[in-house]
């Protein structure tokens, strides 16, 4: 069998062991899925809790900090925007609610740790792209360790020790950022969510740096990509329908709470993991 292969069966047949394990409770209804077209989106969406979040992004006011979101688009925006939420409460809601039905929690932590260490190259790169060698290197470390030691990533032996634990995810948006490309006018990809126009192109850069381009075909490539976007769903979904549930206007809501855990993290220091993203708060009835 080729190599390649052997990455696609990986997730796979973590899935299937998952499956045969007992299910658990499903998780609560789910009014709308996430929107999430890369790591900076799904990591937008996974920094929200279930305290509180800004009540101008609930209202859908102005960002007070920076300069004004630049959305030329708005209209084209809002149409692809309406279109997303009628695809994914017609596919994405319904497969997201048997995912989780089915799969432990347990299971799905150990995927998104196979997934997300595969993402480790794209981080060093981004660093150093940066200027920034010591995160580069020292993400690069993590990889070793988690790549052996954490058997292909499964596990992350590299929580253990805080000077790689602690080395922040970057990709190619944020280093178009860093180089005075920042601010662009923002987008809403169809299917793919809220992006802005540096950080979809950087999207695209960003996967000459993740292996599976070189071991995988563009068919299992594809594959691998769902079965990533899929073992996320779960916590995406119900954070993306906590935001369009708690807004006036939701397009509103999920653009400029983009922007601002976009601009967040180019003002983390350098050996924080992640900015505090908008917290979700419930509206009171």
């Amino acid at each position: 069998m080729r190599l390649r292969y052997f990455w696609v069966l990986i997730p796979s047949i973590l899935v299937l062991a998952g499956c045969a394990t007992a299910p658990r409770n499903s998780p609560a209804s789910l009014e709308s899925p996430a929107a999430a077209h890369g790591q900076e989106a799904r990591a937008f969406l996974a920094s929200f809790d279930d305290d509180e979040w800004d009540d101008d992004f609930l209202f859908g006011d102005d960002l007070d900090d920076g300069p004004p979101v630049r959305d030329p688009f708005e209209g084209l925006n809002r149409a692809i925007f309406d279109f997303n939420g009628l695809v994914y409460e017609a596919a994405f809601v319904p497969v997201s609610r048997i995912y989780g039905a089915i799969m432990p929690d347990e299971v799905r932590r150990v995927i998104r740790n196979f997934f997300g260490n595969l993402r480790s190259p794209i981080t060093a790169a981004n660093h150093a792209l940066q200027g920034d060698l010591t995160n580069s290197g020292r993400t690069l470390q993590r990889f070793a360790l988690n790549s052996t030691v954490g058997v292909l990533g499964l596990a992350r032996p590299s929580d253990n020790h805080p000077v790689l634990s602690q080395v922040p995810s970057t990709d190619m948006g944020e280093t178009f950022a860093r180089w005075g490309i920042r601010d662009t006018p923002f987008l809403m990809l169809p299917l793919l969510g809220p992006s802005t126009v540096s950080d979809a192109i950087g999207s695209f850069g960003d996967r000459f740096f993740h292996p599976a381009t070189y071991i995988l075909s563009t068919e299992e490539n594809l594959y691998f990509s769902v079965a990533e976007v899929t073992n996320g769903s779960v916590e995406l979904m119900r954070d993306y329908g906590a935001i369009v549930r708690s807004s006036i206007d939701p397009y509103a809501a999920l653009r400029d709470g983009y922007i601002q855990f976009r601009r967040a993290r180019l003002e983390r220091p350098a050996t924080e993991p992640e900015p505090p993203g908008p917290v979700v708060r419930e509206p009171d009835l």
